[in-house]
């Protein structure tokens, strides 16, 4: 198995994970535990920006392991597990789902940034709701969560769509009216914002 060792600690390359026209991920283990192991082709600066502003708005992401700057490579933490989105297929997402969101929001609030809310970007692991992306802009109401995120936490006609341009399948019984579909967004606002 091909290894790489960054910061004098050696990793075992494994399977690739995903690969983007910025970068390639793939599995790495070292003493047993699971990591992800980012090469970035371009764009390492602005990652790694983007992983300082979100860690330091207390966004919870995956924690960085190791980098090597000159090599544009990153060990993080690996978060597995379902995501938002796989959860969301399946059922409709408890109320944890929702504080937990609502509680990454105020700290993106108060720290002007906005995440990208589509709920493939989000995974739980024990208790805790993980951004495992590192997708952030400057606040815009626009797609805050309240105007545009929490339409993709919930089964509307938005969400559907959206399983749709991604070529998943749309279950037409759990689309939501639109009345009913505002009526919750309003309810989980008010109860968690």
């Amino acid at each position: 198995m091909e290894e790489i060792t960054i910061k004098r600690k050696r990793y075992e390359i494994g399977k690739l994970f995903c690969q983007t026209d910025e970068s390639t991920i793939h599995f790495v283990y070292t003493k047993g535990r699971e990591y992800l192991l980012v090469r970035y082709f371009k764009n390492y600066d602005f990652a790694m920006n983007d992983y300082k502003r979100l860690a330091k708005a207390g966004i919870n992401v995956p924690r960085i392991i190791a980098n090597d700057k000159k090599e544009h490579l990153v060990v993080k933490e690996y978060i597995g597990g379902p995501t938002v989105l796989d959860e969301l297929i399946i059922n409709d997402l408890s109320d944890h789902y929702f504080e937990e969101l609502f509680l990454a929001y105020r700290f993106c609030r108060f720290s002007k940034i906005n995440l990208n809310y589509l709920p493939e970007n989000f995974s739980m692991k024990n208790g805790k709701l993980f951004y495992v992306s590192n997708d952030v802009a400057d606040y815009s109401p626009q797609r805050n969560l309240e105007n545009w995120g929490i339409r993709y936490w919930i089964y509307t006609a938005e969400f559907s769509q959206y399983l749709k341009e991604k070529k998943m399948n749309v279950n037409p019984k759990r689309i939501l009216k639109e009345e009913v579909a505002n009526k919750k967004i309003v309810l989980l606002s008010v109860t968690y914002w």
